[in-house]
């Protein structure tokens, strides 16, 4: 675990100090990223200005979660920037490169590149929860907790998709739509999902792992919650490892020659 932490971080300063030598692109695509956001949330602003309250929902309660949402998701792109070029990588042959250096090819693949635009997913969240009811010293450290498990269960659960290229070919449209699919759930009230919708939301959708339940306990800490939060993300990211490693005795090399700095 050590040596991984610090493979993620020598890769994130590699990349960052790497994209920093074009600043003006680093800010454009980081500050179009928040303006996307802010025009998302526009829009609910508008509707809660219209009915008020959904199911026990509010505006205020909006925005605690695109804060986590957008922080979760930001985790994950701004240290795995190349978890959605997954099956991309394994179609091309292009995984070669990963399996000659000495740390396990995954950890490699994930963290050797990074997302500017999550950067800018990362600094919104970040600024929009001080702008909610719930700020406060205490919350602020459940909010960085409960959004490094979120990010866990994402990336998990992404990993797991993207590795069907290793059985099925080409996974890019699965491995593209299902996963968006959680971002789609989690950006929407908790509330409005019942019966089968919310037991699928806990499983093959797990939008109450990367949003529903960080936002619950913020808003009302539970530890046993906690615990489950936990569980999934150690669970999702096992899974996910375990269906890579076995999906990569089944690859075959594309004989490439990458050259990589």
């Amino acid at each position: 675990m050590k040596k991984l932490l610090k493979l993620i971080w020598r890769y994130f300063k590699f990349n960052l100090s790497a994209q920093m030598e074009y600043r003006a692109n680093f800010l454009i695509q980081t500050v179009g990223m928040i303006i996307n956001d802010v025009f998302l949330l526009f829009f609910w602003w508008i509707l809660f200005g219209k009915v008020g309250v959904i199911n026990d929902y509010g505006m205020d309660d909006m925005l605690l979660v695109y804060a986590v949402v957008t922080i979760s998701f930001g985790i994950s792109q701004v240290f795995f920037g190349n978890l959605f070029n997954m099956t991309q990588i394994i179609i091309n042959g292009e995984l070669d490169s990963y399996l000659l250096l000495p740390q396990e090819p995954l950890s490699h693949l994930l963290v050797s590149r990074i997302s500017l635009g999550a950067l800018g997913d990362l600094v919104f969240g970040l600024a929009l929860f001080f702008f909610t009811s719930y700020a406060s010293v205490f919350n602020f450290f459940l909010l960085i907790i409960v959004s490094i498990l979120a990010s866990f269960v994402f990336t998990g659960f992404n990993i797991i998709f993207q590795s069907l290229t290793f059985y099925i070919g080409n996974a890019t449209s699965l491995a593209s739509v299902i996963p968006d699919s959680i971002l789609t759930f989690s950006l929407n009230p908790h509330t409005l999902f019942t019966g089968v919708v919310r037991i699928i939301l806990f499983t093959i959708i797990p939008s109450m792992y990367f949003s529903f339940m960080p936002v619950s306990i913020i808003k009302h800490f539970d530890g046993l919650s906690m615990l489950y939060l936990a569980g999934a993300a150690v669970l999702f990211m096992v899974v996910g490892v375990v269906v890579f490693k076995s999906g990569l005795k089944k690859y075959e090399s594309g004989n490439l020659i990458v050259k990589r700095m």
